[in-house]
């Protein structure tokens, strides 16, 4: 079993799909162009493909800032950012409960 099956409870993963769905539909509504949004369009909703690829990328992501100390670390790429920023948001679990508890 990989560490990231064995690291997250089915309600966590399954948060973590929503949260992979949202970033999905995001980028898809910023990849629109604005004369289809105007004329009514809208994007196109996220596969369950796309959406496994970036759950796993979430993960060991996650998997990563738990594991690791990544306090302050910057990060080169918006969409990181940006992923890092909605895990954080997350409700089943907390990426940096470890690091004060230890």
């Amino acid at each position: 079993m990989s560490p990231v099956n064995a690291m997250f409870t089915d309600i966590q993963k399954a948060e973590i799909r929503d949260i992979a769905r949202e970033l999905i539909q995001d980028r898809k509504w910023e990849e629109l162009p604005w004369k289809d949004a105007w004329n009514g369009a809208y994007a196109i909703r996220p596969t369950k493909y796309e959406i496994e690829v970036e759950a796993t990328i979430l993960e060991e992501k996650a998997i990563k800032i738990i594991t690791e100390d990544l306090s302050g670390e910057p990060y080169p790429y918006v969409k990181d950012l940006i992923r890092v920023m909605s895990l954080e948001s997350a409700k089943t679990f907390n990426l940096y409960e470890h690091k004060w508890n230890s």
